[in-house]
């Protein structure tokens, strides 16, 4: 997800189209980019993109999830013009995704615990500093 602005225009390349942010990810491997046409604003961005994933743990493919979240915005903010939600776009597949809320607890908790080894062991080099 590129939520920044303009993250899907770009450059435009003789013979290969738009140098985008969302272009270098995707060369790089990323197989669905979420991205913006425009300058974005912040709050309704964050507004869809919330409802996005929600929509995405529900086991809706991305572009089910994108028209949903953009619906539910819609709805919510009837007199909002088209600026506020249609500049979020897909490039990619579309597939439901298998995500698992289980699983964010675990990351969650794989980087409580990382964070924790850091400080320990900055406390410990900081210790054996001061001795020295």
């Amino acid at each position: 997800v590129l939520s920044a602005c303009e993250t899907g225009i770009g450059l435009q390349r003789e013979g290969e189209g738009a140098m985008s942010l969302a272009r270098s990810f995707r060369n790089a491997g990323c197989k669905n980019i979420l991205m913006s046409l425009w300058k974005v604003e912040d709050q309704s961005t964050s507004q869809i993109i919330t409802s996005f994933f929600d929509n995405l743990e529900d086991g809706h493919s991305q572009s089910e999830s994108l028209s949903l979240a953009k619906l539910d915005y819609i709805n919510q903010n009837p007199k909002k013009s088209e600026y506020f939600w249609s500049g979020l776009v897909l490039l990619g597949h579309d597939y439901p995704l298998k995500i698992s809320k289980a699983i964010n607890y675990k990351f969650y908790f794989i980087l409580a615990f990382c964070i924790l080894v850091c400080l320990f062991l900055f406390k410990i080099r900081k210790n054996v500093k001061q001795q020295v």
